[in-house]
């Protein structure tokens, strides 16, 4: 089982507390998110206990934005190992 935790949306400024999001969004450029993708991964490469969150580009609003999961796996197995 996979729970999603949170996201963090790249491109999309926020109103308040909230975050509720200003439309029309900016987006990022296209070209850029090779290079976001690849600084993530060495970013991850640098969390104790290696963790690569789910990540996709989607379109809105005819702009890209960058959609971060942070998602978990059920943690049954390793409480199983517990007891």
């Amino acid at each position: 089982m996979i729970l999603v935790v949170g996201y963090i949306v790249v491109g999309i400024d926020t109103t308040g507390i909230i975050g509720v999001a200003i439309r029309p969004v900016n987006g990022i450029p296209t070209e850029t998110t090779d290079g976001i993708l690849q600084d993530m991964v060495g970013y991850n490469n640098k969390i104790s206990l290696y963790y690569m969150p789910q990540m996709s580009a989607k379109e809105i609003d005819g702009k890209v934005v960058l959609v971060i999961w942070a998602l978990q796996k059920s943690t049954d197995h390793i409480l199983s190992l517990r007891t």
